[in-house]
């Protein structure tokens, strides 16, 4: 939800505008922990003859198409500048080919008629009247959640096609509309987690890809790589867009040593996916074409800082929290790319002397860290991974609930005494303990003992 600020811009502040879905809410970290709010810290830091107003304006579950509304509506509020984050949202979103709510087919004309009919006040007094006659008949209206995200679509569909097009003209048409108020504009490439989130759907032929999840799942624990590989293979040759192969496929290439080829299988994977939660690598492609075609857009390379801070160059669980979401420290180093983007394409010229940014857990602290609702948060995580949309959920989610739970036990033994027992009587532990039924069967009994001994 925007921040408050004032209609007219005091003199002496610059005013930037924060535009996204739910990476910029900061979801499923502790609130006020998202880039946004490490991107006003740090350019106060790094500017300090401005004074710097960050308007938050990210909305969970929003695409390009509603970002492009906020956007023409922002700059009639005199910004300096726009910074946009945008594009998992294209499929699933509002629009989209497979989302759970509105459809309107895939012509941008009619998308844009349509939205342009919502902001009425008649369409409004509709919508309200039957919010309240669904009150009396006590219906409650549907809430979004990613269990009702289970539409299934592939790059040969016209619809995947439209949508990958619409992307690149709402993009254009931010571009126009900010170029029209002489507002430059930040785009941030996206990143997502390639290593530890494991393909929603894909298409095997006569193997499921569920099946092969847990086929490839159970010869890794037995230490038998040589008949990973033939069965990734097999895979591939009967059914070369398998997304649960190229992911096989990928961590073999990985424990190889073999970096690069992992990568490339691994971004397959998450392109191939056919229930597609994380944005396919076109758009990435889209957003740096965008940055080449409009004068006043900037470039920040988020992909390419969180590749280089991974290991292997492959984005995982250490600065991921879930499939597209990033830790606190993927927060900091999203701001960190964005202000050292300013500073070194335009934007930020005039705003006074760059000094040395600070470090991360000073940032963080600042902004309000505290250990108690880090781990509050990380229950919400684990709640959340749980309730992935899976046929069967595969076994990498299974190993990364245990590890968070392992993770949470060890946050626990560390919170002051007081802080444990708000966490206790949260119901934190009795959470944790439910939690455990959904580890392998072979990590329960050290998890059920641990939590025994914290008198869970």
């Amino acid at each position: 939800m925007a921040a408050d600020f004032a209609a007219r811009k005091a003199p002496d502040t610059v005013r930037l505008f924060a535009l996204g879905a739910s990476t910029l809410v900061g979801f499923p970290n502790a609130p006020g922990l998202d880039f946004p709010s490490f991107l006003r810290l740090m350019l106060a830091d790094a500017f300090p003859e401005r004074r710097f107003e960050v308007v938050n304006c990210g909305i969970t579950a929003v695409n390009s198409h509603c970002v492009l509304d906020f956007a023409r509506e922002v700059l009639d509020y005199e910004p300096d500048l726009l910074v946009v984050y945008m594009g998992h949202n294209e499929f699933v979103g509002p629009y989209g080919p497979t989302t759970p709510f509105v459809r309107m087919g895939n012509a941008r004309w009619l998308i844009r008629g349509h939205m342009q009919l919502q902001r009425s006040r008649l369409t409004h007094a509709a919508k309200e009247l039957f919010h309240g006659l669904s009150g009396l008949a006590g219906r409650q209206p549907t809430r979004f959640g990613l269990h009702l995200v289970t539409g299934r679509i592939d790059w040969t569909q016209d619809s995947y096609g439209s949508t990958v097009a619409n992307y690149r003209a709402n993009l254009d048409a931010l571009a126009e509309a900010a170029a029209e108020k002489e507002v430059p504009v930040l785009l941030g490439t996206l990143v997502s987690n390639l290593r530890g989130f494991y393909p929603l759907r894909s298409d095997c032929g006569a193997v499921a890809g569920t099946d092969l999840a847990e086929k490839a799942g159970a010869l890794l624990l037995e230490g038998r790589e040589e008949q990973l590989g033939v069965l990734a293979e097999e895979s591939l040759r009967t059914s070369p867009e398998c997304a649960a192969a190229h992911f096989e496929l990928a961590r073999l290439q990985e424990v190889a040593g073999s970096d690069r080829e992992a990568l490339a299988s691994y971004g397959l994977a998450r392109d191939l996916d056919r229930v597609p939660f994380r944005a396919p690598s076109v758009f990435n492609e889209i957003l740096r074409e965008t940055g080449r075609r409009h004068g006043n857009v900037v470039l920040a390379d988020v992909e390419a800082a969180f590749s280089g801070a991974s290991p292997g160059g492959i984005v995982g669980d250490e600065l991921m929290t879930d499939y597209l979401h990033p830790t606190i420290f993927g927060h900091y180093l999203l701001a960190r790319t964005l202000i050292e983007a300013m500073a070194l394409h335009g934007p930020a010229f005039g705003w006074g002397t760059q000094w040395p940014l600070a470090g991360f857990e000073s940032c963080r602290d600042r902004l309000g860290y505290t250990a108690l609702a880090d781990i509050l948060a990380r229950n919400d995580l684990i709640l959340f991974l749980r309730n992935m949309p899976y046929l069967s959920p595969p076994p990498l989610l299974r190993e990364r609930v245990a590890a968070l739970l392992e993770g949470q036990l060890g946050r626990f033994r560390r919170l002051a005494p007081a802080d444990r027992e708000r966490f206790r009587r949260a119901g934190g532990l009795a959470f944790l303990r439910k939690a455990v039924s959904f580890a392998p069967a072979w990590r329960r009994p050290a998890l059920d003992a641990a939590l025994r001994r914290l008198g869970a």
